[in-house]
């Protein structure tokens, strides 16, 4: 942990760049200036100005917008060539309409536990790749790691890598936590501390 880094900075700090690294630089060769979509951010308008106010381009609202249309508009048609998502399920259908030919679905959670029913001859005309990526990927390979660690301590020096925490909660609040992080109001990580 950065020095004059406080425990909660540090705790919210290594998962998401971790997972985010991982799967854009690693697994994805993500490069500069491509465009990359990110899923899950929020199902409702309400979360909009709050993900614009801390650096987010273009939010798309899923249950009010269609997914590919809307990436089409912001890519002027080229689509993604990356798509980051932790949903799965019918959602995967939807994003291989949004994904750019020859473009990368990173699957790194499923929220949906259900069985994916993927449309294969979607996935076919794309020429798509679906890669499934998790932080334990990084964490468990020790020239990841260190590669990992250097890029976030270097972000942080740099200012590029931002923590947003949204709300701290003691570890005896445990149960209103959860009901917070069920409401879905949340913008940035939600942090349980031990007393």
């Amino acid at each position: 942990m950065p020095n004059g880094m406080s425990f909660i900075d540090g705790v919210a700090l290594w998962t998401q760049y971790s997972t985010a690294r991982n799967a854009m630089l690693d697994t994805a060769k993500l490069q500069k200036g491509e465009y990359v979509l990110l899923t899950a951010a929020t199902s409702s308008r309400s979360k909009v100005a709050a993900l614009k106010s801390i650096g987010i381009e273009h939010v798309i609202v899923a249950s009010e917008q269609g997914i590919a249309t809307e990436v089409a508009r912001i890519t002027d048609g080229i689509d993604c060539p990356v798509i980051h998502d932790p949903i799965a399920r019918e959602n995967i259908n939807k994003l291989l309409d949004a994904l750019a030919i020859n473009g990368i679905l990173l699957t790194y959670g499923v929220l949906d536990l259900s069985p994916a029913l993927i449309d294969l001859l979607k996935g076919m005309a794309k020429f798509a790749t679906i890669k499934f990526s998790a932080v334990f990927q990084t964490l468990s390979n020790p020239k990841k790691r260190a590669k990992m660690v250097t890029f976030v301590l270097r972000g942080i020096a740099e200012g590029v890598v931002r923590l947003v925490i949204d709300k701290t909660f003691s570890f005896h609040d445990i149960a209103e936590a959860h009901r917070y992080l069920e409401s879905n109001q949340h913008v940035g990580k939600v942090i349980v501390t031990v007393d």
